[in-house]
């Protein structure tokens, strides 16, 4: 049986799953809860996906309550999975938290590095978690590790300015259909970056879980480079937008190439066929569309 925390959250509604949970029905702030849960459901595999995340702007203050709610909730789901005997668990991590002074494209080794302090609550949660799994290794032999995500997207998501890239533009976009108005972007829109179509993911992972032979963290991203005109070009397209596209060039927000290498995943799925933008755009709107209709 597998079960996903975070179940309502971006992550966790796209993962297919046995059972899902979410804070409805268990606080992993508390210890007693998760391994009650855990307990009822006896699962041999737990994805962990649940954590306190923002958009950009958001994470750049809060810092303390990024780390002392995600580590908490870390803490008590690794310890809750040993206690009541699960035989899989995985945790998700994130490029966020490598070393922003490495180079790009990152590898995994960019991990063992200092952590970028504009978003350093949330970075520097998600790097402990890899360190969480990796003790548990050493001391328990258990089949219990983490992998690096980089900018992941599709239904289920936060579509709203705060949302993360994809779906802010998706938003904004939609908006300036409804409303008639042009849609005005910060940026030169030649920020690269590399995408994951969710689905995508869910297919990745089931792989990296079974395999005992996987033990340190893998990137699990494509590798194209896409800029923010690259997507605004096919949302375009796809909604068939009208109005003018202003690019603020006098606000660069992030780093203009952030991308990563994914030689190690690979050499694990060997030819997988991740989804193209177009495609996985046109599923994301749809959704998106259907949802607000």
């Amino acid at each position: 049986m597998k079960l996903v925390t975070g179940g309502n959250g971006f992550i966790g509604s796209n993962i297919s799953a046995d059972i899902k949970i979410s804070r409805k029905n268990c606080n992993l702030t508390n210890y007693d809860s998760v391994v009650e849960i855990f307990s009822k459901y006896s699962p041999s595999t737990v994805i962990h996906t649940a954590a306190k995340h923002g958009s950009a702007p958001e994470m750049l203050k809060d810092h303390t309550q990024y780390i002392e709610n995600n580590i908490l909730c870390d803490i008590n789901v690794i310890k809750a999975c040993k206690e009541v005997g699960v035989k899989n668990l995985i945790m998700l991590s994130t490029i966020t938290s490598f070393d922003p002074q490495f180079s790009s494209p990152f590898t995994e080794d960019a991990i063992n590095g200092k952590v970028n302090e504009k978003i350093f609550g949330y970075a520097y949660s998600k790097k402990i978690c890899v360190g969480m799994c990796k003790s548990y290794q050493l001391d328990y032999n258990l089949n219990y590790k983490s992998i690096f995500l980089g900018n992941t997207y599709g239904p289920y998501a936060k579509f709203n300015q705060n949302g993360t890239v994809i779906h802010c533009l998706i938003y904004q976009f939609c908006e300036a259909i409804k409303k008639n108005t042009d849609v005005h972007l910060y940026g030169n829109g030649k920020v690269f970056r590399n995408y994951l179509y969710v689905e995508d993911l869910n297919n990745i992972l089931e792989t990296i879980i079974l395999n005992q032979n996987i033990k340190d963290p893998i990137i699990v991203s494509p590798e194209k480079k896409i800029s923010i005109i690259d997507i605004v070009e096919v949302i375009v397209e796809i909604l068939n937008f009208k109005n003018k596209i202003i690019f603020d060039t006098n606000t660069i927000i992030g780093d203009q190439v952030k991308v990563v290498n994914n030689a190690k995943l690979k050499e694990l799925i060997g030819d997988f066929k991740f989804t193209s933008l177009k495609e996985g755009l046109e599923k994301t709107i749809k959704w998106y569309q259907e949802k607000i209709s």
